[in-house]
């Protein structure tokens, strides 16, 4: 029988569809934590497995998610060739700025975030999807009849291909009708070794004793390559479209032969340093943002603008030089109410957790005391993840305010213990 309560509870019918009506709840800490706050009605309780046991049927029933998961529908991807276009038009150059641009919203309706596995038939590569061959390639049929290794072989040598591009370019013409798009998917087991050797015939580019260009030459060639960062270069080379003579290891080829990094080697110029905090914050104020959504949104644009010694997160830029401190404060607005709470709640934990008996001092210890129940009830049991919303968490360290010895008090620790190695 369960106790009479002391204020008027929501049956189980009522908490779903308030919950499901007026919260956008997902999970059962965003529940805990929504428990927490001033927005939650006091009908609802804080641990409604126990109270509505009976009727109980899980956290994804209770919050309403079974109902929401029926109610949105994936969105369909796009027929392949049209993902194409789309993903050619918007300028992507290679699959890490393709998810960026996933994860911050860009990409158009349809596009899927993995077109390698929505696409297994018809994906050959990623430069192949975001353009890197010629628009034509989509309109050419896809079942013809592809000529014998061998006979690939000595049209390709005939016609003097040094690299993927060429090699892409001159299938578009008549005399190579007959390549296919990716000869080493198309002859393994067949006499294809690599695409050194396949566009060449000479069997040294397979058996690792491969012929590179002396430095200076080298370094001349991959400057046209026109790469960021040595991951692009890397990324070219494993999809076999640097010229030959051209390292993947460029650092352990050339390591005493001229070699200074991979800036000098690719040509790429010194990128500028980031704003300081405060001409980041007097940049922003006129921009009207809110959140650390809106900045991430405007982020791309700013960029485009010629701005670009803004950090995409600022939140572990700025807090590595102990000036982070909070979004709202980062984006020059007044700390909300929530927030004002939080930094109160955010001082109250680490007192009460300082004269605690037995005394947290690590993220294991304090997890053994919330699993427990042996922490105050006003203490959250996801501290990291309830502080972080507010921008006010740094580390389970600073919140169960454990020192770090200096040297000399470590020293004279190791003496006292005698720790000899």
């Amino acid at each position: 029988m369960k106790p009479a309560p002391i204020r008027p509870i929501f049956s189980y019918s009522d908490a779903r569809e308030y919950i499901m009506n007026h919260t956008s709840l997902k999970s059962r800490s965003e529940y805990i934590d929504f428990c927490r706050s001033k927005e939650c009605p006091l009908e609802l309780v804080r641990n409604p497995r126990a109270y509505y046991n009976d009727q109980w049927g899980g956290w994804d029933h209770y919050l309403g998610a079974t109902e929401t998961r029926k109610a949105k529908k994936r969105p369909v991807a796009l027929p392949y060739e049209e993902a194409c276009i789309l993903a050619r038009k918007l300028g992507i150059k290679n699959r890490i700025s393709y998810i960026e641009a996933r994860q911050q919203g860009l990409l158009p309706e349809g596009m899927p975030s993995r077109p390698d596995e929505v696409y297994k038939e018809d994906f050959v590569n990623w430069a192949l999807f975001l353009g890197l061959a010629d628009d034509q390639e989509l309109e050419r049929p896809r079942s013809h009849k592809i000529h014998p290794y061998k006979l690939a072989q000595q049209i390709v040598i005939g016609a003097k291909i040094s690299s993927m591009d060429e090699y892409l370019r001159f299938r578009l013409t008549a005399t190579g009708a007959g390549l296919p798009l990716s000869p080493k998917d198309s002859y393994r087991g067949k006499g294809f070794r690599s695409f050194e050797e396949f566009i060449t015939g000479n069997r040294r580019h397979s058996t690792g004793r491969k012929e590179f260009l002396p430095f200076e030459e080298a370094r001349i060639l991959a400057r046209t390559q026109n790469c960021l960062s040595r991951a692009e270069y890397t990324a070219l080379a494993r999809m076999q479209r640097l010229p030959l003579g051209l390292p993947i290891s460029a650092q352990a080829v050339y390591a005493d032969k001229g070699w200074i990094g991979w800036k000098d080697f690719l040509g790429i110029k010194d990128s500028k340093r980031y704003l300081s905090h405060d001409k980041a914050r007097t940049l922003l104020s006129t921009l009207g943002l809110k959140n650390a959504d809106d900045y991430k949104k405007v982020f791309s644009a700013l960029k485009a603008r010629g701005i670009d010694n803004l950090p995409f997160h600022p939140e572990s830029t700025y807090r590595r030089k102990g000036e982070w401190q909070g979004w709202n404060h980062f984006l020059s607005m007044q700390a909300s109410d929530d927030e004002q709470v939080g930094r109160m709640l955010y001082k109250q934990c680490k007192e009460a957790l300082k004269v605690l008996n037995p005394r947290p001092r690590t993220r294991a210890q304090f997890e053994s005391l919330a699993s427990e129940n042996a922490l105050p009830g006003f203490v959250p049991r996801r501290p990291d993840y309830h502080f972080s919303k507010l921008g006010l968490w740094k580390g389970f360290r600073d919140f169960l305010s454990v020192e770090v010895p200096s040297c000399s008090e470590a020293i004279e620790l190791i003496n006292i213990m005698q720790i000899s190695s």
